[in-house]
């Protein structure tokens, strides 16, 4: 049995263009077995939480999923779409593709967008938008092949 961990960063910029660093006291890892931790993940979750937004963060072996919820009045929308990524194999960014995007409780989804049975496709991610309400769980199965040798998460099936 092999152990991983997982760590989060929260990087923005402003409107006059002025980057802007998460403080580390707003991103708390989650024990394996508390009742939040995913179950066959080979990764533990993290929360993040600060006054704009609060994000259950978990990843798999195909992309990363969990909940958002926005502390803000009406919607906030994550651009998923204007998404990049990088690896310790690729550090240059490249644009996040994806070819499964689900927002809502698994059973009835609000969004689903996948490619036919058996097809690998890839996309540009939608936007989300969520809302204050509650935590709304999301997932998105992301194309790793240029990140990762063997296209999983971390090289990890």
């Amino acid at each position: 049995m092999f152990s991983t961990d997982l760590d989060l960063q929260v990087n923005d910029r402003d409107v006059s263009g002025n980057e802007w660093r998460t403080t580390a006291t707003a991103i708390m890892k989650m024990p394996r077995d508390s009742a939040a931790a995913v179950g066959a993940s080979s990764f533990p979750q993290v929360r993040y939480e600060e006054k704009v937004f609060e994000w259950e963060f978990g990843a798999n072996a195909e992309g990363f999923r969990y909940a958002i919820r926005s502390k803000m009045p009406g919607k906030l929308c994550f651009v998923f779409d204007q998404a990049h990524l990088l690896s310790n194999i690729q550090s240059k960014e490249i644009p996040m593709r994806v070819y499964f995007v689900r927002q809502g409780p698994a059973q009835k989804p609000t969004l689903l967008i996948r490619g036919k049975a058996g097809e690998q496709r890839t996309f540009d991610a939608p936007p989300l938008c969520f809302a204050q309400q509650n935590l709304e769980p999301f997932a998105l199965a992301v194309d790793l092949s240029e990140l990762f040798s063997n296209s999983n998460m971390i090289n990890i099936r």
